[in-house]
């Protein structure tokens, strides 16, 4: 089952993205075709765990639930300021 939850009250709000990665190509991340930019994150999280990039991305498979806050860009790609792995 796919599921997105993207949400976002305010346009100065950080965007909130939340669903299961349907492909990796690092630094990039997509959830449902929605890509997630991890170039710049300050924050790397697994198993509720800060780990290095190259940690995560070494943890990171396709159907995994990650949840994601940042900023989206004019190109509608959010700019990632923390990524998890959810459990």
């Amino acid at each position: 089952m796919w599921r997105t939850l993207l949400k976002r009250t305010n346009p100065e709000d950080q965007l909130k993205l939340k669903g299961i990665v349907s492909s990796i190509a690092q630094p990039s991340v997509f959830v449902n075709n929605a890509r997630i930019d991890t170039q710049g994150t300050l924050s790397f999280s697994f198993n509720e765990t800060e780990v290095s990039a190259t940690e995560f991305f070494n943890q990171l498979m396709v159907g995994d639930e990650v949840s994601a806050e940042g900023q989206s860009n004019t190109a509608g790609v959010l700019q990632a300021e923390s990524i998890e792995i959810e459990d």
